[in-house]
């Protein structure tokens, strides 16, 4: 008779020398900013202890290491990589509406992924896998997470990364961080700083209108004081103003509008009262009214599912590399696309979220497919390897993970300029070396190169080799034996 498989809970809280990914990733999001934290099931700790450090209140409940005080409400909820290791589904249901009841404003939820797990081996209980150190894993796709905890809250969550999703209280606060996310939301403060007519003229370039009065309450204050109406102070604004930066600035916004509405759309809900209050006043600054501006937004989802539109879109897009089935943008230069291409990128995103370490962006214009791609020495490296990229099929909502890390031959870039605007500060740097390559005659075989090997026996064959971004001659072996 088989003995029964024994499960060792104990066993599954790791030490960790950094903030867990969900934890940083909230951290970075600034969903953790503020509130009190509780981490549930935090283990040995390392998470309180580097949140603490870093200025907020938070307190741990391990069920096994901290298990007194029994844990109370919080603004926020970490519960991270819990779910994965408890074997039987139903507690694994009441652990996440435990959680769920503790949380005030929001839930941070992170599980192992299939991607991180594809090593795991040993023995099969249920519907995970017990390890050799008799810890259960259950790994989940990224899209799965996803649904089950929408399905068993009743409430929608959002990606923040692959297997880490956040579900907030109220349709409020979850706006707040879609705007921050995704449309490029600015925080303003009601303080001054400076000469009046500086600090109206600074609120024109970077939004492209003034600010409402429960915005910036002082800055209005000041201003009918100071112009005797708020029509006169905008008008000493515009003059002030430089018209192509506030042109900028009101193209932008309109984008990031946009993006946010067709976000709400993609979800399947929209109202104007749940927006931001600096949202509702964009509505009606830039569009006229909010259902002129949801009408250009569902046009855009519209054109998403049109691959004449979409192509249309990739072959006019003034950043990124095309090429005959995709385009590639680097991250840093993304909120320069079109609002069509944005709107893609935030749909595959929405899916099943978007890897931290990802720097660069595929939109396919030959499927309904956005991949992220992580290249980690872009920058230092001028022919950067490719490390691991996430592949989204929107149509069959599917994400697909390929570790290219401990693969031979792999991918590479070339022309690295391609991938940024030029006025990136190493735009310059990186098509000055893409000159040098091409007068060497290095870009001939371009089948050949896109991949290290090859690469390297056209550098070899040429007599040439790249040092940081210069191409340099290759000395022969009779000179560096000085014969």
């Amino acid at each position: 008779m088989t003995a029964p498989i024994r499960v060792r809970r104990d066993r599954a809280a790791m030490h960790r020398a950094a903030l867990s990914l969900p934890a940083r990733t909230a951290l970075e999001d600034g969903v953790l900013a503020g509130d009190d934290v509780l981490d549930f099931g935090c283990g040995h700790g390392g998470d309180v202890e580097r949140l603490s450090s870093a200025g907020l209140n938070v307190r741990g409940w391990d069920p096994v290491l901290r298990p007194e005080p029994e844990p109370t409400a919080a603004d926020a909820v970490l519960c991270t990589y819990v779910v994965n290791t408890i074997e039987d589904p139903a507690e694994r249901v009441q652990v996440l509406h435990r959680v769920w009841a503790l949380a005030r404003r929001v839930l941070v939820l992170s599980a192992r992924t299939t991607h991180d797990a594809r090593r795991l081996t040993g023995a099969v209980l249920a519907d995970g896998t017990v390890t050799s150190r008799q810890t259960f894993q259950r790994p989940f796709q990224p899209t799965e997470l996803l649904s089950w905890v929408s399905e068993q809250l009743g409430v929608r969550a959002l990606p923040a990364a692959p297997g880490v999703a956040y579900v907030f209280r109220d349709d409020t606060a979850r706006l707040d961080h879609l705007a921050r996310r995704y449309a490029g939301a600015m925080e303003r403060t009601a303080a001054l700083s400076g000469e009046l007519l500086d600090v109206l003229v600074d609120w024109l370039h970077s939004r492209g209108r003034l600010p409402l009065p429960e915005e910036a309450p002082e800055v209005g204050r000041q201003a009918r004081r100071a112009f005797g109406s708020l029509a006169n102070a905008r008008a000493a604004a515009a003059a002030a103003a430089d018209p192509a930066a506030v042109a900028a600035a009101r193209h932008r916004q309109q984008v990031d509008l946009l993006v946010l509405l067709a976000v709400e759309a993609f979800h399947g809900s929209r109202r104007l009262s749940g927006l931001p209050a600096s949202y509702q006043a964009d509505c009606r600054a830039l569009y006229d009214s909010f259902r002129v501006a949801c009408s250009r937004a569902d046009w855009l989802l519209w054109a998403l599912s049109q691959p004449d539109q979409l192509r249309r879109a990739v072959r006019a897009s003034r950043v990124g590399k095309l090429t005959p089935t995709a385009l590639y943008v680097h991250a840093r230069t993304e909120r320069q696309l079109p609002a069509l291409l944005r709107v893609y990128a935030v749909c595959g995103e929405l899916v099943a979220g978007r890897p931290g370490t990802a720097n660069l962006l595929k939109l396919h214009h030959d499927r309904s497919a956005v991949s992220f791609l992580t290249y980690p020495d872009f920058d230092a490296n001028a022919h950067p390897r490719l490390q691991e990229s996430l592949t989204i099929d929107l149509r069959r909502q599917r994400a697909d993970w390929q570790d290219w890390s401990g693969q031979e031959n792999r991918p590479l870039l070339h022309r690295k300029e391609e991938f940024l605007h030029e006025d990136d500060q190493r735009w310059a740097l990186y098509s000055r070396l893409t000159r040098q390559e091409v007068r060497a005659g290095l870009y001939r075989q371009p089948s050949i190169i896109g991949r290290e090997n090859g690469w390297e026996q056209v550098l070899t064959d040429a007599g040439y080799a790249v040092k940081g971004h210069r191409l340099i001659r290759r000395h022969s072996t009779s000179q560096e034996g000085g014969t």
